[in-house]
């Protein structure tokens, strides 16, 4: 007996609950069906299906057995379209989410270079600040920073993403440096316009509701304020990095700054993961440890 052609046929049936329909669809006679489950019977000593002139139905055992056979027909699947895709490049459309300023300040170089790598991979970028549903809205990767929410999707670390508080020379010098929490209440802090609307700057052990001139919903803005002396910025290290590199803003209060976060891909449940996903995660794993271009 061909067990997976057995296990086929089986679970075919049951789903429509036909000979027929089950023989058109895997293109195969009624006879040949019929033979492979009565096999499938013998062989395992208990009838799975109950057969009558107008329709089919799973016994007990049929219905326990169906999902198993479902589970290892379809892990087989996923087997052979791993291996046969590891044979052959890469290749095949990629859609991508991800955050605006990290897609602007980074993301194109490492898609230039990750394109080069894989000819054969096509990639629809969409950058937006908001939360994307990838799995409504078709989506096969989101790159997301910080913690992630609980859900069912999956997701890599790709790299580190560190949080600064920072300003530029001259506004510390016009202002003073702060050193502990309090101290920023008396200062003018550049804030991240939040969807529920507050600006609270989460430190280790506290919270500070900070004011200022400037309130976005875009680091860059906040960035291109601090930089012009409008006051303190909070950010992560891929926004501030070569800015803080070549002394243009100086960080401050390192001590009190929130733990090291993470940029993530997420990307849909299942346990095959398509070539075009895998590839782009392993790229950026590679090119982003142990240190991204912004924090070497």
């Amino acid at each position: 007996m061909d067990r997976i052609a057995a296990l086929r046929a089986f679970t075919a049936v049951a789903d429509a609950e036909s000979f027929s329909d089950a023989a058109t669809r895997l293109k195969m006679s009624k006879s040949a069906i019929s033979k492979h489950i009565t096999a499938l019977e013998q062989d395992l000593g208990v009838k799975l299906l109950n057969r009558t002139t107008r329709r089919v139905s799973l016994t007990v055992a049929g219905g326990n057995y169906v999902r198993r056979a479902e589970r290892v027909l379809l892990e087989l699947d996923e087997a052979d379209q791993m291996v046969r895709q590891e044979a052959a490049a890469p290749s095949g459309r990629l859609r991508i989410a991800a955050p605006m300023t990290f897609g602007i300040m980074h993301l194109g170089d490492f898609l230039a270079s990750f394109l080069k790598q894989y000819p054969g991979i096509t990639v629809d970028l969409n950058l937006n600040d908001r939360y994307v549903d990838i799995v409504d809205e078709h989506v096969d990767l989101a790159i997301r920073i910080g913690k992630l929410k609980d859900s069912s999707l999956q997701a890599r670390s790709l790299a580190p993403s560190r949080v600064i508080l920072c300003g530029a020379p001259k506004y510390l010098k016009a202002h003073g440096t702060p050193k502990k929490p309090k101290d920023l209440l008396q200062h003018q802090c550049l804030t991240y316009t939040y969807a529920d609307g507050t600006t609270t700057w989460k430190l280790k052990g506290s919270s500070m509701n900070v004011g200022g001139p400037v309130h976005c919903n875009n680091g860059d803005i906040l960035r291109q304020m601090a930089l012009k002396g409008l006051g303190l910025v909070m950010l992560p290290s891929f926004i501030v990095g070569a800015d803080l590199k070549r002394g243009a803003l100086v960080s401050v209060m390192e001590d009190h700054v929130p733990q090291e976060q993470y940029i993530s891909a997420v990307y849909p449940p299942g346990r095959f993961v398509p070539a075009p996903v895998r590839a782009f995660i392993d790229y950026m794993v590679a090119a982003c440890n142990p240190k991204p271009s912004w924090d070497a």
